[in-house]
């Protein structure tokens, strides 16, 4: 039933991007392309882009940093019971 069902997925997902594809779409996508390029809305769209990305990314760098120092924290009081005990 589930390779049913994913096959008929597959095969919708297929034909919708086939039909992605025509040329109506290709040439606004070039309409929108040359368009972007023309008014320089492309460099910054690329630019704000970017701006998220690092942010994100900088997020997360920091957000694993805290959790590390949470861990160590966390953990030396047990090890030190557990070093203690013996």
């Amino acid at each position: 039933m589930y390779k049913v069902a994913s096959l008929i997925i597959l095969f919708i997902t297929t034909i919708d991007c086939v039909w992605a594809q025509t040329t109506e779409s290709s040439t606004l996508d070039e309409q929108m392309n040359n368009t972007l390029r023309s008014n320089d809305k492309m460099t910054v769209v690329i630019a704000v882009l970017c701006v998220i990305f690092i942010a994100i990314t900088a997020y997360l760098i920091s957000q694993d940093r805290r959790l590390k120092r949470i861990e160590k924290e966390i953990l030396n009081p047990i090890r030190n019971k557990s070093n203690n005990s013996n």
